[in-house]
């Protein structure tokens, strides 16, 4: 079993390191951990093997270490459906991290001009061409999860 608590200190504190390489506001990658994972209720193991994914984020797809399976709320216009989903395994959460900055810049480049006002970081990335996500609670459950940070 995962001692979510600890996980979601290593993660505020690595939050804090690419907030002084970054300039992104330490706040957010724990808010996002704290959605992604349920508030530590719904950590990201695999639902066969009980494997630790180093995702915090909830990434979805495949790395280069490959992925775990897990029993996720999938949103769709007008309902939530609970499905098999894969996201991607990383070795440390620094990998993680590296990889949301690398899909931000991608796909999200107008999110890094609000890097130091979580509200409106997040706000960009629920409107890219990729969505960050697709509950249409999302931006109302970070403005809360955010405050616990």
């Amino acid at each position: 079993m995962v001692d979510f608590t600890k996980e979601l200190r290593a993660i505020k504190d690595l939050s804090l390191k690419y907030q002084d390489n970054t300039g992104i506001d330490y706040h957010i990658f724990p808010a996002i951990a704290l959605i992604e994972n349920g508030y530590g209720k719904y950590p990201l193991i695999d639902r066969e093997t009980k494997e630790w994914a180093y995702n915090p984020l909830g990434i979805k797809g495949s790395s280069l270490h490959g992925y775990i399976t897990v029993n996720s709320y999938e949103y769709f216009p007008g309902f939530a459906y609970s499905a098999k989903v894969t996201f991607r395994k990383y070795l440390s959460y620094s990998e993680c991290f590296d990889d949301a900055l690398f899909l931000i810049k991608r796909f999200f480049p107008s999110a890094f001009s609000f890097r130091a006002i979580p509200i409106r970081f997040m706000e960009e990335l629920l409107r890219g061409p990729v969505k960050w996500s697709t509950s249409s609670s999302y931006l109302k459950d970070f403005s809360k999860a955010i405050k616990l940070v």
